[in-house]
């Protein structure tokens, strides 16, 4: 039995250390195909890790995610993401589950984003907490800030900030950081063809790491990516359809040391701010 929560917590462990490639509550399909970039999308922006781009929702948008890091089914990860407008602001609401059934961690969270004139801001706040197969709980929070300024249709200026608190999971005989890291990224579109994203990725402890991505769009329906990440010399892939407001995106990612990710997310969007 004893093993048995040893085993438990060191999977908790390790799947707090791989969202430092991965985060939780993120567009998997999407941001797996462009070499792990989240402050970004090639597609939809909104479904981003940066809490400001959901400013771009004109009314509703719904995402479900599922990744799988690395081939290990014990770390997959499924979300479920909703934002509304408002006359306020952007309304947000999510929910993820990650792990297995001995160890798994489950994060609810909500946001608010607004948007002025070329400029955007947002916050999310989330709840985590890692449940033991036992019915042992160990709860935490954390929270996400964002901005972005669009100059034009063709740029993108994206800015997010993860756990600044840098708050902690507490056990009973040791202590897991919710690592704070930041992203910053910008995305170059021209006239509808194809795009250039580029991103860099620093935690508050640790190296800069760069990441970049081509997204190309043959046909209206149809988007295709490939990108590089120096986090592992990581190749990734990824393609989307659309049709009508919903829309389909499947990655892979491949990591020099720690091998393949897949990536999945299905939506449906019913407008967006332009």
């Amino acid at each position: 039995m004893q093993a048995r929560r040893l085993i438990a917590l060191a999977l908790g462990t390790l799947a707090i250390l791989t969202t430092k490639a991965q985060d939780l509550i993120v567009p998997a399909g999407q941001s797996v195909g462009v070499a792990g970039i989240v402050a970004l999308s090639a597609t939809d922006d909104m479904r981003s890790v940066n809490p400001s781009l959901m400013s771009d929702v004109e009314r509703l948008a719904v995402a479900v995610s599922y990744l799988r890091p690395f081939g290990f089914n014990e770390l997959s990860q499924k979300s479920l993401k909703a934002v509304a407008a408002t006359p306020f602001a952007n309304a947000m609401i999510a929910v993820a589950k990650s792990g297995s059934d001995d160890s798994y961690f489950t994060e609810i969270g909500g946001g608010l984003a607004r948007k002025w004139g070329k400029w955007g801001m947002g916050l999310e706040y989330y709840a985590v907490i890692h449940s033991l197969w036992n019915n042992e709980r160990y709860a935490s929070s954390f929270s996400r800030v964002g901005m972005h300024f669009r100059p034009s249709k063709k740029w993108l200026l994206s800015l997010a900030i993860h756990s600044i608190e840098q708050r902690e999971i507490v056990y009973e005989t040791t202590e897991a950081k919710i690592e704070a890291k930041a992203w910053l990224g910008l995305k170059w579109m021209a006239n509808n063809t194809f795009a250039i994203l580029l991103e860099t990725e620093k935690p508050w402890e640790g190296n800069a790491e760069g990441k970049m991505a081509v997204a190309i769009y043959p046909a209206d329906k149809i988007d295709l990516s490939v990108g590089f990440s120096s986090i592992g010399q990581s190749l990734s892939a990824g393609v989307g359809y659309k049709w009508q407001g919903a829309d389909i995106h499947v990655g892979i990612m491949h990591h020099e040391r720690l091998g393949v990710s897949l990536g999945a997310t299905v939506g449906y969007t019913l407008g967006r701010k332009q």
